[in-house]
């Protein structure tokens, strides 16, 4: 992408490349504080009628779904047990790391394709994830938009 001012395209690289710091990797606590949220607000609305479901896209290396998982399953086992996690990633690599990361998670699904492909219906409740991609997307296209329920 070309900026014709250099500031410009200086604080554009700066926050793209200080980005990677939305998941911190060695601290597990905004896994844990995330997970906090959704598991409030899934006993609040939807246990023990539903599972929790979560999509999550863009999941880098999966250590945001490891932190959020390894927080039900300490915290809220019976909740960790309805369970379902499912990633959409568009890169092969980045997949397979994180098929590889998540191993001790039988209930994660990992889909290797671009989200705006997804041609599956989603009918019942689920949080949706897109922590690093919408801030991404929001740098690259300011028009470009989610609704988050």
């Amino acid at each position: 992408m070309a900026y014709p001012d250099r500031a410009v395209q200086s604080i554009y690289y700066i926050l793209i490349n200080s980005l990677s710091l939305l998941t911190p990797v060695r601290q597990p606590y905004y896994g844990q504080a995330i997970a906090q949220c959704l598991v409030s607000e899934y006993l609040l609305k939807y246990f023990p009628y539903e599972d929790l479901v979560i999509y999550e896209i863009g999941a880098g290396n999966g250590t945001l779904a490891l932190n959020i998982l390894d927080f039900l399953k300490e915290a809220y086992p019976a909740v960790y047990e309805r369970t379902r996690y499912h990633i959409i990633e568009i890169s092969p690599h980045l997949a397979e790391i994180q098929r590889n990361a998540l191993l001790s998670h039988p209930m994660v699904d990992v889909y290797n394709q671009d989200v705006f492909q997804w041609k599956q219906k989603v009918l019942e409740p689920c949080f949706f994830l897109a922590m690093e991609v919408v801030v991404r997307t929001m740098l690259t296209a300011p028009v470009f938009s989610l609704i988050f329920i």
